[in-house]
């Protein structure tokens, strides 16, 4: 390699804190990731990297850090769980961000009936639970494809939201305010 094309190569080099800085300012739902190691002890992680695949058939993915302990108990034993916040859960979020060792001593959950992966019935809205079906290395992440084998709303409420590093909740836009700030437009 070149010293010119070492030159190009490190001007394009994206600096991680412009990246991270912009990507904080989309707005998206907080889940927990949770999953389940080979001798049953429940893990997990705050996982903002949650998106919709396919509906048929129904799949999921999620973005999880390449060092994770979570994501070693998710491949070791094929499933997991997104459990998607309500608001003022925000304490929960922030426990399973953590680098604490169990995460599950102050919070209610249960086996997942389908594939046993943790349910957190008590602080969500609504779960996804899955089959792991691919892996994929992604820079420091890995995405985990899963096959949804179950899922549940159990609220009506909009989702815990992050934003611009903060937690907040989603109300709807009045159509009528909209409609007069384009009159006045």
């Amino acid at each position: 390699m070149t010293t010119n094309e070492i030159e190009v190569e490190q001007h394009e080099l994206l600096p991680p804190h412009d990246f991270r800085s912009a990507m904080s300012r989309l707005a998206h739902s907080v889940t927990v990731v949770t999953s389940r190691t080979a001798t049953d002890t429940a893990c997990g992680l705050t996982c903002s990297a949650f998106m919709s695949v396919s509906a048929e058939p129904p799949l999921v993915a999620v973005g999880v850090h390449a060092r994770s302990r979570s994501l070693d108990a998710i491949r070791e034993t094929g499933v997991f769980c997104v459990n998607v916040l309500a608001p003022s859960h925000e304490s929960v979020a922030l426990v399973f961000a953590s680098a604490a060792d169990d995460r599950f001593t102050s919070i209610a959950w249960h086996p997942s009936p389908t594939t046993g992966a943790p349910i957190l019935s008590q602080v969500i809205i609504a779960y996804f639970d899955c089959e792991l079906t691919e892996t994929v290395p992604a820079g420091d992440h890995v995405v985990a494809f899963g096959r949804v084998r179950d899922v549940a709303i159990v609220s009506e409420t909009p989702p815990l939201i992050h934003c611009q590093r903060e937690f907040g909740s989603w109300s709807k836009v009045d159509s009528m305010v909209l409609e007069s700030k384009r009159k006045d437009a």
